[in-house]
């Protein structure tokens, strides 16, 4: 069983007949819902918290780079007034850390880039555009876990679990191998499942410009947030039965202020789980 401790996960193991109790560093932390559920205020909340990481969204191309670079390039980006280092970022480092990152996120996970790249091919509706979002994905997970500190825990607002939620929801969800993506993509330690209701999805969505039927492959806007509601409720049981990850769920329809209350109460709930 897995509890949380002081964001360290303290996992308990049985070895010659006796409980040991052992603690590793928690990893990271993942969202997942349909559009419009709260994922990236909720993220952007949770990052505030000092020792959790934002990754991309949060100085993680300035640590890359000052981790990756030689020495007198690290003290020239670092003297630099930060709208220099944001233009330096955006115009000449940014596309090369990402497919740095990416690159390297292949070699650790050769099985989940096969197992995507069938994914992909056999949807039929932008399957480049699919491919271009699985690959900025697996590169911003890469950058924050090459950038993380030690005491710190990666958050991600659009991670491996959301990512084939939005792959099952362009295919029926029995052609996705869900089981192995699980079991062989890096799996969060806390998925934080957000089963907010579809009319209020859906009038977010209305205030963004972003209704689903906008797509082709999509059906009407309430049906395409249902279904995909659906699938996170599946994709998050899943999870939930791997013992990899804790799935913490907020059914409420309340304020991002009162979710995060929330998600900090289980949170400290799991400090004292066995």
């Amino acid at each position: 069983m897995v509890y949380i401790s002081e964001m360290n996960l303290f996992t308990k193991i049985r070895s010659d007949d006796k409980t040991i109790q052992i603690s590793q560093q928690m990893s990271h932390i993942e969202f997942i819902g349909p559009g419009g559920a709260g994922k990236t205020t909720i993220f952007r909340k949770l990052i505030t918290e000092n020792e959790i990481y934002g990754g991309v969204m949060e100085k993680g191309f300035k640590r890359y780079i000052s981790n990756k670079n030689e020495f007198k390039y690290k003290v020239m980006y670092i003297a630099m007034p930060r709208y220099l280092q944001s233009i330096l970022e955006k115009n000449c480092l940014k596309h090369r850390i990402i497919e740095d990152a990416f690159d390297n996120f292949c070699k650790k996970n050769s099985r989940l880039i096969r197992l995507v790249a069938n994914i992909v091919s056999n949807i039929n509706h932008d399957p480049g555009e699919v491919w271009s979002y699985v690959h900025k994905m697996m590169a911003n997970y890469q950058i924050g876990v090459d950038t993380m500190y030690q005491n710190e825990i990666l958050c991600i607002d659009e991670g491996f679990a959301q990512k084939i939620v939005s792959l099952a929801h362009r295919k029926s969800l029995e052609q996705v191998p869900i089981n192995e993506y699980i079991k062989i993509s890096p799996s969060p330690d806390i998925l934080i499942h957000l089963n907010t209701p579809i009319n209020v999805c859906l009038e977010r969505q209305k205030q963004r410009g972003r209704i689903p039927a906008d797509n082709s492959w999509t059906e009407n806007a309430t049906s395409s947030i249902k279904r995909a509601s659906n699938i996170c409720v599946s994709v998050a049981n899943k999870y939930k039965n791997s013992d990899k990850t804790n799935v913490i769920t907020v059914d409420d329809n309340c304020s991002p202020e009162e979710i995060i209350g929330n998600v900090k109460k289980e949170l400290s709930v799991g400090r004292h789980r066995y």
